[in-house]
């Protein structure tokens, strides 16, 4: 976020925040809690997966276990005759990622635009948060409650006239709390339309790349109820793709590392 001078209309500074000196015990705990987000960041970093970053760390055997064992269960699902919803014997049930994979598609209209012309990213956020809530809905077969975000990545402005794709998924689900990816990509002028060009993907135009994601956003959502299975908790999902594995992994870290737990949801929420 930008202050700007109501007469000249150009980024301005604004009044330094100076701390309370009665409040030391919260700047303590305020600039801890600061600490430990750099090192979390760091550490995040470090261990990306992220196949376009320079240094991309894959899954650990551990958890690659873990998607063995998911894709182990549906395929016993599949064999009892039932290739979406199957109780188990271990009481949970499993659904593929793509099953939960929604998109919707829109083109960037002038009133959307900031003081620089571009997009404002507001809306961005605005959009991915429309179609994770539709995602996690038609999951849960109820209403979610949004209870996080973990992350909203901007790798590159949009501009007036960009066609823009947002794509939900249903990526991790700890019990009653799940996890929404949403990629939005801009893409190209080249690739559509009577003259489209097959390679006009990932290339530049006015000095951008586009056919690649734009931002990329994690939502978290509860369900408000206890889930329909033995244990009380939704169905898990199944990735794929490897695409969908690298996003199912990254989300159980994060729940591991942040949660909530259910602990934390009954003592918070109530629920």
């Amino acid at each position: 976020m930008v202050a700007l001078d109501f007469q000249t209309n150009r980024p301005t500074p604004v009044p330094p925040l100076n701390p309370d000196p009665e409040d030391a015990q919260g700047e303590k705990q305020r600039r801890n809690l600061a600490m430990w987000n750099k090192a979390r960041l760091k550490h995040r970093r470090e261990t990306s997966m992220l196949l376009r970053e320079r240094m991309s760390i894959p899954p650990t055997p551990e958890e690659m276990r873990g998607v063995h064992e998911l894709h182990r269960i549906a395929a016993q699902a599949w064999e009892e005759g039932n290739s979406r919803q199957v109780e188990l014997v271990n009481s949970r049930q499993v659904e593929l990622v793509r099953t939960h994979t929604h998109s919707v598609c829109q083109t960037i209209f002038p009133e959307g635009r900031n003081v620089h012309g571009a997009l404002f990213g507001g809306y961005i956020m605005h959009e991915g948060f429309d179609i994770a809530h539709f995602a996690a809905k038609y999951f849960m077969g109820g209403d979610p409650i949004a209870i996080g975000l973990d992350e909203a990545v901007f790798v590159q402005p949009v501009a007036v006239g960009d066609m823009l794709k947002f794509t939900a998924r249903v990526v991790h689900v700890a019990c009653r709390v799940v996890r929404v990816n949403v990629v939005v990509e801009v893409l190209h002028p080249d690739a559509f339309g009577p003259g489209r060009v097959a390679d006009a993907l990932n290339t530049n135009f006015d000095g951008r790349v586009v056919g690649k994601r734009s931002n990329r956003m994690m939502f978290l959502f509860l369900h408000s109820k206890k889930g329909e299975t033995t244990d009380g908790c939704l169905p898990q999902v199944v990735p794929d793709s490897y695409k969908e594995i690298l996003m199912h992994v990254d989300a159980l870290r994060r729940q591991k590392e942040e949660g909530p737990t259910e602990e934390f949801i009954s003592h918070h929420y109530g629920i």
